[in-house]
Protein backbone atom coordinates (compact mmCIF):
# COMPACT_ATOMS: atom_id res chain seq x y z
CA UNK A 1 0.00 0.00 0.00
CA UNK A 2 2.70 2.21 0.96
CA UNK A 3 4.64 1.53 -2.31
CA UNK A 4 1.24 2.07 -4.28
CA UNK A 5 1.31 5.52 -2.37
CA UNK A 6 4.76 6.47 -3.42
CA UNK A 7 3.89 5.80 -7.08
CA UNK A 8 1.01 7.43 -7.20
CA UNK A 9 2.83 10.70 -5.76
CA UNK A 10 5.48 10.12 -8.21
CA UNK A 11 2.94 10.28 -10.96
CA UNK A 12 1.28 13.02 -9.61
CA UNK A 13 4.29 15.04 -10.01
CA UNK A 14 5.23 14.18 -13.05
CA UNK A 15 1.77 14.98 -14.78
CA UNK A 16 1.41 18.26 -12.96
CA UNK A 17 5.31 19.09 -14.12
CA UNK A 18 4.43 18.56 -17.66
CA UNK A 19 1.00 19.87 -17.37
CA UNK A 20 3.33 23.34 -16.08
CA UNK A 21 5.32 22.96 -19.62
CA UNK A 22 2.38 22.16 -22.29
CA UNK A 23 -0.06 24.79 -20.39
CA UNK A 24 1.62 28.22 -19.47
CA UNK A 25 -0.21 31.01 -20.34
CA UNK A 26 -3.15 28.72 -18.45
CA UNK A 27 -0.89 28.28 -15.24
CA UNK A 28 0.33 32.31 -15.54
CA UNK A 29 -3.26 32.88 -15.94
CA UNK A 30 -4.42 30.86 -12.60
CA UNK A 31 -0.94 32.11 -10.61
CA UNK A 32 -1.94 35.71 -11.83
CA UNK A 33 -5.15 35.02 -10.42
CA UNK A 34 -4.57 33.55 -7.15
CA UNK A 35 -1.90 36.11 -6.86
CA UNK A 36 -4.80 39.19 -7.17
CA UNK A 37 -6.95 37.31 -4.72
CA UNK A 38 -4.20 37.46 -2.07
CA UNK A 39 -3.27 40.80 -2.41
CA UNK A 40 -6.58 41.76 -2.56
CA UNK A 41 -8.86 39.75 0.02
CA UNK A 42 -6.34 37.08 2.08
CA UNK A 43 -3.73 39.48 3.17
CA UNK A 44 -5.72 42.56 3.99
CA UNK A 45 -8.43 40.31 5.83
CA UNK A 46 -5.86 37.97 7.83
CA UNK A 47 -2.73 39.78 8.30
CA UNK A 48 -3.57 43.04 10.60
CA UNK A 49 -5.50 40.11 12.31
CA UNK A 50 -3.19 37.71 12.83
CA UNK A 51 -0.55 40.41 13.99
CA UNK A 52 -3.04 41.94 16.82
CA UNK A 53 -4.29 38.55 18.26
CA UNK A 54 -0.37 37.35 18.22
CA UNK A 55 0.52 40.14 20.18
CA UNK A 56 -2.88 39.97 22.45
CA UNK A 57 -2.06 36.96 23.53
CA UNK A 58 1.49 37.17 23.81
CA UNK A 59 1.29 40.26 25.99
CA UNK A 60 -2.16 38.92 28.23
CA UNK A 61 -0.10 35.47 28.45
CA UNK A 62 -3.21 33.21 29.90
CA UNK A 63 -1.88 30.63 32.50
CA UNK A 64 -4.03 28.00 31.08
CA UNK A 65 -2.68 26.18 28.15
CA UNK A 66 -6.06 25.25 27.39
CA UNK A 67 -7.05 28.82 26.91
CA UNK A 68 -4.31 29.84 25.55
CA UNK A 69 -4.55 26.92 22.59
CA UNK A 70 -8.13 27.77 22.24
CA UNK A 71 -7.72 31.61 21.29
CA UNK A 72 -4.65 31.44 19.07
CA UNK A 73 -6.95 28.78 17.18
CA UNK A 74 -10.09 29.97 16.61
CA UNK A 75 -8.76 33.51 16.38
CA UNK A 76 -5.67 32.69 14.35
CA UNK A 77 -7.28 29.99 11.85
CA UNK A 78 -5.46 27.37 9.34
CA UNK A 79 -2.55 26.50 10.96
CA UNK A 80 -2.60 28.17 13.98
CA UNK A 81 -4.67 25.78 15.78
CA UNK A 82 -2.74 22.69 14.50
CA UNK A 83 0.79 24.59 15.58
CA UNK A 84 -0.48 25.42 18.88
CA UNK A 85 -1.28 22.06 19.57
CA UNK A 86 1.88 20.77 18.54
CA UNK A 87 3.04 23.20 21.06
CA UNK A 88 1.16 21.76 23.75
CA UNK A 89 3.20 18.77 23.26
CA UNK A 90 6.52 20.73 23.24
CA UNK A 91 6.05 22.15 26.55
CA UNK A 92 4.24 18.88 28.39
CA UNK A 93 1.01 20.07 28.65
CA UNK A 94 -0.71 16.56 27.21
CA UNK A 95 -0.20 13.42 25.01
CA UNK A 96 0.04 13.00 21.04
CA UNK A 97 -3.91 12.05 21.21
CA UNK A 98 -5.17 14.86 23.42
CA UNK A 99 -2.94 17.56 21.09
CA UNK A 100 -5.03 15.64 17.95
CA UNK A 101 -8.35 16.15 19.85
CA UNK A 102 -7.55 19.88 20.60
CA UNK A 103 -6.38 20.79 16.99
CA UNK A 104 -9.81 19.10 15.59
CA UNK A 105 -11.44 21.42 18.17
CA UNK A 106 -9.61 25.12 17.44
CA UNK A 107 -8.85 24.57 13.69
CA UNK A 108 -11.10 26.51 11.99
CA UNK A 109 -11.05 29.69 9.57
CA UNK A 110 -10.34 32.77 11.82
CA UNK A 111 -12.92 35.68 11.90
CA UNK A 112 -10.65 38.07 9.54
CA UNK A 113 -11.02 35.56 7.02
CA UNK A 114 -14.82 34.90 7.70
CA UNK A 115 -15.67 38.59 7.67
CA UNK A 116 -12.81 39.55 4.66
CA UNK A 117 -11.94 37.52 2.29
CA UNK A 118 -14.85 35.43 2.21
CA UNK A 119 -17.09 38.14 2.75
CA UNK A 120 -19.42 36.15 5.50
CA UNK A 121 -21.78 37.81 7.96
CA UNK A 122 -22.57 36.91 11.83
CA UNK A 123 -24.63 33.64 10.93
CA UNK A 124 -21.43 32.12 8.76
CA UNK A 125 -19.01 32.94 12.31
CA UNK A 126 -21.58 31.65 14.48
CA UNK A 127 -22.05 28.16 12.62
CA UNK A 128 -18.34 27.72 12.30
CA UNK A 129 -18.16 28.33 16.17
CA UNK A 130 -20.96 26.13 16.98
CA UNK A 131 -19.59 23.35 15.26
CA UNK A 132 -16.55 23.65 16.75
CA UNK A 133 -18.43 23.81 20.28
CA UNK A 134 -20.12 20.98 19.64
CA UNK A 135 -17.05 18.41 18.93
CA UNK A 136 -15.53 20.22 22.07
CA UNK A 137 -18.67 18.87 24.51
CA UNK A 138 -19.38 15.56 22.39
CA UNK A 139 -16.04 13.85 22.31
CA UNK A 140 -14.31 12.98 25.46
CA UNK A 141 -12.50 15.68 26.69
CA UNK A 142 -8.31 15.45 26.33
CA UNK A 143 -6.40 15.49 29.65
CA UNK A 144 -3.97 17.57 30.87
CA UNK A 145 -1.01 18.15 32.73
CA UNK A 146 0.81 20.94 34.73
CA UNK A 147 3.76 21.98 32.42
CA UNK A 148 7.42 22.37 34.19
CA UNK A 149 9.11 24.98 31.93
CA UNK A 150 9.69 28.05 32.95
CA UNK A 151 8.75 31.10 30.98
CA UNK A 152 9.92 34.58 31.58
CA UNK A 153 7.30 37.86 31.21
CA UNK A 154 7.42 39.21 27.49
CA UNK A 155 7.87 42.92 26.57
CA UNK A 156 5.16 44.58 24.74
CA UNK A 157 7.89 45.79 22.01
CA UNK A 158 9.48 41.93 21.91
CA UNK A 159 5.75 40.39 21.80
CA UNK A 160 4.99 43.39 19.05
CA UNK A 161 8.42 42.24 16.74
CA UNK A 162 7.47 38.81 17.45
CA UNK A 163 3.69 38.94 16.30
CA UNK A 164 4.37 40.84 13.21
CA UNK A 165 7.91 38.25 11.78
CA UNK A 166 4.92 35.51 12.80
CA UNK A 167 2.48 37.35 10.74
CA UNK A 168 4.15 38.00 7.89
CA UNK A 169 5.23 34.32 7.57
CA UNK A 170 1.98 32.66 8.28
CA UNK A 171 0.17 34.89 5.39
CA UNK A 172 3.17 34.26 3.00
CA UNK A 173 3.04 30.53 3.74
CA UNK A 174 -0.96 30.39 2.92
CA UNK A 175 -0.32 32.28 0.03
CA UNK A 176 1.53 30.52 -1.58
CA UNK A 177 -0.39 27.21 -0.87
CA UNK A 178 -3.27 29.87 -2.14
CA UNK A 179 -0.83 29.80 -5.51
CA UNK A 180 0.09 26.30 -5.80
CA UNK A 181 -3.32 24.92 -5.09
CA UNK A 182 -5.72 27.38 -7.44
CA UNK A 183 -2.76 25.80 -10.11
CA UNK A 184 -3.38 22.69 -9.57
CA UNK A 185 -6.97 23.59 -9.69
CA UNK A 186 -6.86 25.53 -12.68
CA UNK A 187 -5.16 22.65 -14.65
CA UNK A 188 -7.60 19.99 -13.86
CA UNK A 189 -10.36 22.27 -14.66
CA UNK A 190 -8.57 23.52 -18.61
CA UNK A 191 -8.32 19.89 -18.76
CA UNK A 192 -12.00 18.96 -18.45
CA UNK A 193 -11.27 17.44 -15.24
CA UNK A 194 -12.86 19.18 -12.92
CA UNK A 195 -16.53 20.37 -12.35
CA UNK A 196 -17.09 23.96 -12.51
CA UNK A 197 -18.45 24.05 -8.85
CA UNK A 198 -17.29 25.85 -5.76
CA UNK A 199 -16.96 22.96 -4.06
CA UNK A 200 -15.01 21.07 -5.80
CA UNK A 201 -13.12 24.55 -6.33
CA UNK A 202 -13.10 24.53 -2.39
CA UNK A 203 -11.77 21.24 -1.50
CA UNK A 204 -8.80 22.23 -3.34
CA UNK A 205 -8.34 25.11 -2.42
CA UNK A 206 -10.43 26.96 0.16
CA UNK A 207 -9.98 30.81 -1.13
CA UNK A 208 -10.66 29.70 -4.73
CA UNK A 209 -14.02 28.04 -4.21
CA UNK A 210 -14.94 31.30 -1.56
CA UNK A 211 -14.43 33.19 -4.74
CA UNK A 212 -17.07 31.25 -7.05
CA UNK A 213 -19.85 31.34 -4.43
CA UNK A 214 -21.80 33.93 -5.85
CA UNK A 215 -22.45 31.05 -8.53
CA UNK A 216 -25.20 29.57 -6.01
CA UNK A 217 -27.98 31.24 -5.99
CA UNK A 218 -30.42 29.63 -3.77
CA UNK A 219 -29.18 31.51 -0.12
CA UNK A 220 -29.49 28.13 2.34
CA UNK A 221 -27.30 25.89 0.38
CA UNK A 222 -24.92 28.59 -0.66
CA UNK A 223 -24.87 29.52 3.16
CA UNK A 224 -24.59 25.58 3.83
CA UNK A 225 -21.37 25.48 1.07
CA UNK A 226 -20.16 28.22 2.75
CA UNK A 227 -19.54 27.07 6.23
CA UNK A 228 -18.93 23.44 5.25
CA UNK A 229 -15.71 25.11 3.33
CA UNK A 230 -15.18 27.74 5.19
CA UNK A 231 -14.92 24.95 8.55
CA UNK A 232 -13.24 21.99 6.62
CA UNK A 233 -10.42 24.36 5.29
CA UNK A 234 -10.01 22.35 2.03
CA UNK A 235 -6.47 20.37 1.20
CA UNK A 236 -4.22 23.36 1.13
CA UNK A 237 -5.28 24.42 4.38
CA UNK A 238 -5.29 20.82 6.04
CA UNK A 239 -2.07 19.83 4.65
CA UNK A 240 -0.47 23.16 6.73
CA UNK A 241 -1.90 21.99 9.64
CA UNK A 242 -1.07 18.21 8.88
CA UNK A 243 2.46 19.25 8.51
CA UNK A 244 2.51 21.17 12.07
CA UNK A 245 0.54 17.97 13.07
CA UNK A 246 3.50 15.59 11.91
CA UNK A 247 6.23 17.40 13.10
CA UNK A 248 5.33 16.64 16.78
CA UNK A 249 4.03 13.04 15.55
CA UNK A 250 0.42 13.94 16.40
CA UNK A 251 -1.90 10.96 15.09
CA UNK A 252 -4.25 12.31 12.42
CA UNK A 253 -7.28 10.28 12.33
CA UNK A 254 -8.84 12.27 15.65
CA UNK A 255 -8.20 15.33 14.06
CA UNK A 256 -9.96 14.56 10.87
CA UNK A 257 -12.67 12.93 12.69
CA UNK A 258 -13.68 15.77 14.51
CA UNK A 259 -12.74 18.35 11.72
CA UNK A 260 -15.85 16.85 9.75
CA UNK A 261 -18.18 16.57 12.10
CA UNK A 262 -17.20 20.04 12.92
CA UNK A 263 -18.05 21.02 9.08
CA UNK A 264 -21.39 18.96 8.83
CA UNK A 265 -22.30 20.68 12.20
CA UNK A 266 -21.48 24.28 10.92
CA UNK A 267 -22.79 23.51 7.03
CA UNK A 268 -26.22 22.19 8.62
CA UNK A 269 -26.35 25.07 11.67
CA UNK A 270 -25.72 27.69 8.37
CA UNK A 271 -28.60 26.69 6.25
CA UNK A 272 -30.84 26.69 9.42
CA UNK A 273 -29.78 30.70 10.06
CA UNK A 274 -30.02 31.16 6.23
CA UNK A 275 -33.90 30.38 6.63
CA UNK A 276 -34.69 32.66 9.35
Amino acid sequence: MKRFGRVFVYVFIAFIAVCLLIFPKAVAKAAYSCMIQCGGTVIPALLPFLILSGFAIRVIRPRSAVVTTLLTGLLGGYPVGAISASQLVRDGYCSRNDAAKIAGVCSTASPGFIFGAAGGNLSLFLACLLGCLVVGIVFDRPKFTRSTAKTSPVSPISALTESISSGVVSVATICGYVIFFGVIAAIFEFLGYFPNHPLFYGTIELTAGIARLNEISALPFRSAVTAWLLCSGGVSAQLQCVCALRSEFIPIKPYFLRRLVASAVAAVSAAALAFL
